[in-house]
């Protein structure tokens, strides 16, 4: 259940939103195939990238004040950050890459899942069509915008 606030954790969600992307872009492929629209949607994993939003795990807080003074305080956690992360233009090279065509074009990797510039490993569940046609249904009923590609 999407919306059940029972079940919520923001972990969870965040977990659920990557899977949730992953699935769109396999339904979004499929339905541009069968329109006959000369396009390819994929989804990707940028990688561990050190932006703001660690702000919520390295602070537990909104500002990013408060984790650059935690990371200028700690040069212990300033280094593990900087081991375990990577820059925002490596972390933008998978996106480029598949913009830019080089995973082959338009009809070569519809659907597929990308990490480091190739098609990555995905959980099962996100090879699940009918999950991702039912996410595409409730994305439309919970937005009321349907989309008709032919």
């Amino acid at each position: 259940d999407l919306m059940d606030p029972e079940r919520y954790t923001q972990w969870g969600a965040y977990c659920q939103s990557k899977l949730a992307n992953v699935l769109f872009a396999k339904e979004l492929d499929k339905r541009l195939k069968e329109a006959g629209v000369k396009a390819t949607a994929v989804s990707c994993h940028p990688g561990g990238v050190d932006t703001d939003l660690a702000r919520w795990t390295v602070a537990a807080d909104d500002d990013p004040k408060k984790t650059k003074q935690l990371r200028a305080d700690s040069p212990w956690a300033e280094g593990l950050i900087k081991f375990v992360t990577r820059t925002v233009e490596l972390g933008a090279n998978t996106q480029v890459y598949l913009a830019a065509g080089a995973d082959g074009g338009y009809d070569k990797s519809g659907g597929q899942y990308f990490d480091n510039m190739a098609p990555g490993l995905l959980n099962p569940v996100a090879d699940d069509d009918k999950l991702a046609q039912q996410l595409w249904e409730n994305s439309e009923k919970l937005t009321g915008v349907k989309y008709n590609f032919k």
